[in-house]
């Protein structure tokens, strides 16, 4: 949902189809504690492996050896 990168988060409906947006609306608001529970996770998840000084230095330290730096 949201651009969240797994499949799990996305709720698809067909822009043209009021119903089916209402139904889509309608269905977030009536499960928005566990969307946002496992949004929550989710983006804790990303955060801990992408942007943690380790991650990010890890991530440093490959470019800087992919360039031939030692």
């Amino acid at each position: 949902m949201f651009g969240a990168r797994s499949v799990d988060f996305l709720l698809w409906v067909k822009p043209e189809d009021t119903g089916e947006l209402l139904r889509g609306l309608q269905c977030c608001m009536d499960h928005h504690r566990e969307l946002i529970d496992r949004c929550s996770r989710e983006n804790y998840r990303i955060v801990l492996e992408n942007y943690t000084w380790d991650a990010v230095a890890g991530k440093y330290l490959e470019y800087l050896k992919s360039i031939g730096v030692k």
